[in-house]
């Protein structure tokens, strides 16, 4: 399962990064270098120290990178006099993007918030168009992505996990589901409804059947409940993922085994 999730962490991973670096570099597009200056940051008092640390966090990405023939960077450096957001961006972990956004002008959040909001509800109808989505609560959420991130690339246990930063009060996917956030690894497959297609998160809820049909063979049944509980999963979660018929048919095969 880690794998798997990790596969479509990746896709929201990089789907955010496209937003910051085109929003970013539409605000100062007549600067390449403008990741370079703190003042182009929210450089308020509270997230000084924060942006001074992520600007040489950038810098010495560059110089890393700068340094290995072949990359990206080293073309822009052996070739131009500036590196633009674009091709720097990939290049950061997700915990730096995730302070990238945090540290942005509001107005930058709030446009990448909005234009996720609005490609999400054209590809998903049923959800609340008038749910408003704050840039504060975008950079809430791609923090919360990141912790699972960093459980599933380091192989740590995943399925008890809970994000303990408690300050995400509603997503529009729970809200349409009337359900709580609760931090946990049901949380996030939610979330990542938001972030990828459609036609990539029917790919993920059938690896996530394939994966719940092998557990539910393999242990007790009480287990399985404890395990799903665990994971925060809702006693109508079949139902919310709409997994009843790809469950069903993975226990079977898994059952004939």
């Amino acid at each position: 399962m880690r794998s798997n999730l990790l596969k479509y962490i990746f896709i929201a991973e990089s789907n955010i990064k496209t937003k910051l670096a085109y929003y970013f570099c539409e605000k100062y597009k007549t600067d390449n270098n403008a990741y370079r200056n703190e003042n182009n940051f929210n450089y308020i008092p509270e997230l000084r120290r924060t942006i001074d640390k992520l600007v040489q966090k950038l810098k010495k990405t560059i110089k890393k990178q700068s340094n290995i023939q072949g990359s990206r960077i080293n073309h822009y450096t052996t070739n131009y006099t500036t590196i633009p957001l674009w091709v720097l961006i990939p290049q950061l972990d997700f915990g730096t993007t995730a302070y990238f956004f945090k540290c942005s002008q509001k107005d930058i959040q709030s446009k990448i918030a909005k234009n996720m909001k609005f490609e999400f509800i054209k590809a998903n109808s049923k959800f609340n168009n008038e749910y408003i989505f704050t840039g504060e609560a975008l950079s809430d959420i791609i923090f919360f992505i990141n912790s699972f991130r960093n459980i599933c690339a380091h192989n740590e246990r995943l399925y008890d996990h809970k994000f303990t930063t408690n300050n995400i009060d509603n997503f529009i996917v729970h809200e349409h589901y009337r359900l709580n956030f609760n931090y946990g690894l049901f949380d996030l497959i939610l979330v990542l409804k938001f972030f990828i297609s459609p036609l990539e998160y029917d790919a993920l809820i059938t690896l996530l059947a394939n994966s719940l049909g092998f557990l539910h063979n393999n242990v007790e049944k009480n287990d399985f409940i404890k395990i799903l509980n665990k994971m925060k999963f809702p006693r109508n979660w079949e139902e919310i993922l709409e997994i009843e018929e790809k469950f069903q048919r993975m226990k079977e095969f898994y059952k004939n085994q």
